[in-house]
């Protein structure tokens, strides 16, 4: 049996062509409305955001923060978005009857997806029944890259101080409430 020369060669070839690829994009990740951006509070760990709707966003805050990572080509996005939108929408409800000024969390929903745009997440939201949700796109992985996200439906509690104090996929709202109660 005889070994072609070429073999290494094209081996080497498809190695370089596949990592020359996986660095491209061919969409330069430029800050959009709803897009993650860490060029703020980078140097003390926090990313500042800007919500779909044009709200600025921290996290971690001086308050837990509860994300969701989905997409809006997740089926089992759609039951993970709305249960954190129930969550949110109850725990609001908690907080205003108490007559607080802030909720004991801030709730995210954090579309993975680069390039998506913040209509296509808001009608997603909205279609799945978790319209109120906060949101923002992702863009440069800043989240899902600090957390270390690589599943859709991941539900994460951070801290104020940024440690990670929940991580579930497709929690049920019980769990989610007892994880914002065990930090707040």
């Amino acid at each position: 049996m005889t070994r072609s020369p070429c073999r290494p060669l094209v081996a080497v070839v498809t190695i370089a062509t596949a990592v020359l690829l996986a660095s491209c994009s061919p969409n330069p990740a430029r800050p959009a409305r709803g897009a993650a951006s860490s060029a703020s509070g980078a140097a003390s760990g926090q990313a500042v955001l800007t919500t779909i709707d044009g709200a600025a966003v921290r996290v971690p805050s001086n308050r837990p923060s509860v994300l969701v990572f989905l997409s809006i080509n997740c089926a089992d996005c759609a039951d993970v978005a709305r249960t954190l939108a129930e969550v949110e929408a109850a725990t609001n409800a908690t907080a205003r009857a108490a007559h607080l000024a802030t909720t004991k969390a801030r709730f995210l929903g954090v579309d993975m997806d680069r390039g998506v745009s913040g209509q296509a997440v808001t009608d997603f939201l909205h279609s799945v029944g978790a319209a109120g949700l906060p949101a923002v796109v992702d863009q440069k992985a800043v989240l899902s890259g600090t957390y270390q996200v690589t599943a859709l439906s991941t539900v994460l509690v951070v801290d104020p101080a940024g440690r990670v104090t929940f991580r579930a996929v497709n929690p049920s709202p019980a769990k989610i409430v007892a994880a914002v109660d065990a930090v707040s």
